[in-house]
């Protein structure tokens, strides 16, 4: 491989199967950075023509098969079926910082910030499977602020009590004590202690939209939950934890938040109740995090932030009727 000055800019040459090939830049490379440039022209002169966008990602999701989740692999799927044609035809080695903005762009039209960032992520991950050296500065939407849904404590309270007979009765009571529904739907009553379920494992949706058993979420997320006696007694008696579609959960804890007058929320914010309450009562962050399973505690400062909001604007309304 030589380097050559040719007028204001420099020429790297080398030749490869009898055939010479070069690059030009703007200024005089260190041997490192002409070795990297020329690898990905030798790179290029090998592959041209063989190879769409869309053949890159079918590659980087059969690689990577067997090490993620089976949700994350519905995720993609979900994101492969409903991106730009246009894009995922393009040859990989024509893909510039101009179509990966253009289709980021496209995509953006009719999806969530969240789910556009997914689409940037898979497409940048797939094409330096190929591309290593290929280097983006995509310009995208700015994350959702989205408001959290803290349930009250007086309203779980009248929820347990309504829900006392129900069949889902202990499966809202877990909810409330931090569990994820995933790991719900997993579990089984050999899972249950006297006290306590041992949470190591979880049942979601693959991509082929059926239910399968996984690891945890995170390595933090297997752990041993203390479990009210009366709830393991009724879940060892019946045989089951719980047998129905997934979506029945929540179909069914909001017919009885409706018929309370409680607001409606998600069930994945019962777990935002348990940090809640167990910082009001004076729970240290970390058997917090260690109960919920959480790997950082990102979710905790959120709800402290949300709670302590709550608190200074009732306040200042406070002050206000009183000065009234």
């Amino acid at each position: 491989m030589t380097i050559e000055k040719r007028g204001n800019s420099y020429r790297i040459r080398q030749m490869y199967k009898g055939k010479y090939y070069s690059v030009n830049v703007d200024h005089k490379p260190t041997q490192k950075e002409a070795t990297i440039l020329m690898a990905e022209v030798l790179q290029n002169a090998e592959t041209k023509g063989s190879g769409s966008v869309r053949s890159c990602v079918d590659g980087y999701m059969d690689a990577k098969r067997n090490v993620l989740s089976p949700s994350s692999l519905k995720g993609y799927l979900a994101i492969y079926r409903n991106s730009p044609e246009w894009f995922m035809n393009m040859n990989v080695y024509d893909v510039t910082q101009l179509e990966i903005q253009r289709a980021v762009n496209e995509y953006s039209i009719d999806h969530s910030p969240k789910t556009v960032r997914n689409f940037h992520a898979l497409m940048i991950a797939s094409i330096r499977m190929y591309r290593p050296t290929f280097v983006v500065n995509t310009t995208l939407p700015q994350k959702e602020n989205k408001r959290m849904t803290i349930p009250d404590q007086e309203d779980i309270v009248r929820l347990l009590e309504s829900m006392k007979d129900d069949d889902y009765y202990p499966c809202i009571v877990l909810g409330c004590l931090g569990l994820r529904r995933s790991e719900i739907l997993a579990l089984e009553p050999s899972d249950f202690a006297e006290n306590s379920v041992l949470i190591n494992k979880a049942k979601v949706y693959n991509e082929k939209h059926q239910l399968v058993v996984k690891g945890t979420k995170t390595t933090a997320s297997t752990r041993s939950v203390f479990v009210p006696p009366d709830v393991v007694r009724i879940i060892k008696e019946r045989g089951y934890v719980y047998k129905d579609y997934p979506n029945n959960l929540i179909i069914v804890m909001h017919r009885y938040q409706d018929k309370i007058g409680m607001p409606r929320c998600r069930f994945h914010d019962l777990r935002h109740f348990y940090v809640s309450y167990a910082h009001s009562i004076g729970m240290s962050d970390a058997d917090i995090m260690a109960a919920g399973g959480w790997k950082t505690d990102n979710t905790m400062k959120n709800v402290y932030r949300h709670s302590m909001k709550d608190a200074e604007e009732q306040e200042r309304v406070a002050k206000s009727m009183l000065n009234i």
